[in-house]
């Protein structure tokens, strides 16, 4: 019989309260700045993203580099933190560049240094 992919504990994904302190910035954020009339009018611009709210979501919260290594520039966290900002994000229908930012500025950290990539693993 084959195990199902990806083989690991399901604790792992299960909502921790830090999770959910994280999940209600990020709705408070996205409420005051990024209402639904505001979200389709700045989707209908020629950007296509409203630079002053990307703007907060990187200097004040970090949102693209959440992921990424602490020894490398990031934060620290995880995909699982990561997570949790993309399904706001989902939630608040933004078109800011999120995923794309992050998984771009995970790569720039790509290969892993030893001592990262020990670390992480340990972690689990």
């Amino acid at each position: 019989m084959t195990k199902p992919w990806p083989v690991g504990d399901p604790a792992l994904l299960a909502p921790v309260e830090e999770h959910e302190d994280l999940r209600a910035v990020i709705r408070k954020v996205l409420e005051r700045h990024a209402p639904h009339p505001r979200v389709r009018e700045v989707a209908d611009s020629p950007l296509g993203y409203a630079p002053e709210l990307w703007a907060l979501l990187n200097s004040e919260l970090g949102v693209s580099a959440l992921a990424a290594p602490e020894s490398r520039g990031g934060l620290g966290f995880g995909t699982r933190e990561l997570g949790v900002v993309l399904e706001e994000c989902g939630r608040a229908l933004i078109s800011e560049p999120v995923l794309s930012s992050a998984v771009l500025g995970f790569k720039r950290f790509w290969p892993p240094t030893t001592t990262w990539w020990t670390t992480c693993s340990d972690r689990r």
